[in-house]
C-alpha cells in the first residue's frame, strides 16, 4: 500500500496546479502525504487549498498538523488559530485543536 500511495502521489503531482481538478489533486494529496508521513507535501497542498477555499477550517487544522509534524510551532499555531476562526470544525476537530493549543503555549 506504501508503494501504491508514494506512485498515486507522484501521478497526482504531475498535474498543473492551474488544473481545472487542483482542489481535487490538492485534497488527494493532503490525504496520501499524511497517511505517508511526508508532511513537506501534505503543508503544500492544505496551503493550496486554504488559499482557493480560506473559509474551510479543516484546511487550516490539516496545515497546522503538516506543520506541527515538522516541528514549525509558530506557523503551526497560526494555522490552527485560523481553523477555530472559521466555526466549521466538528466538535472533535475543535477539541483536538484547542488541546493541541494549550501544548504548544498558545492560550
Amino acid at each position: 500500500a506504501s508503494g501504491q500511495n508514494q506512485q498515486a502521489l507522484l501521478s497526482l503531482d504531475a498535474i498543473p496546479d492551474s488544473s481545472d481538478f487542483a482542489i481535487k489533486k490538492w485534497h488527494q494529496q493532503s490525504d496520501l502525504a499524511q497517511k505517508q508521513k511526508d508532511y513537506p507535501v501534505a503543508e503544500k497542498s492544505f496551503r493550496q487549498l486554504a488559499q482557493q477555499e480560506p473559509n474551510q477550517g479543516r484546511w487550516w487544522m490539516g496545515l497546522g498538523y503538516a506543520l506541527d509534524a515538522q516541528q514549525k510551532y509558530g506557523d503551526a499555531k497560526l494555522a490552527y488559530h485560523q481553523a477555530l476562526l472559521q466555526d466549521n470544525l466538528s466538535a472533535q476537530a475543535k477539541v483536538y485543536v484547542d488541546n493541541r493549543l494549550l501544548q504548544l503555549g498558545a492560550y
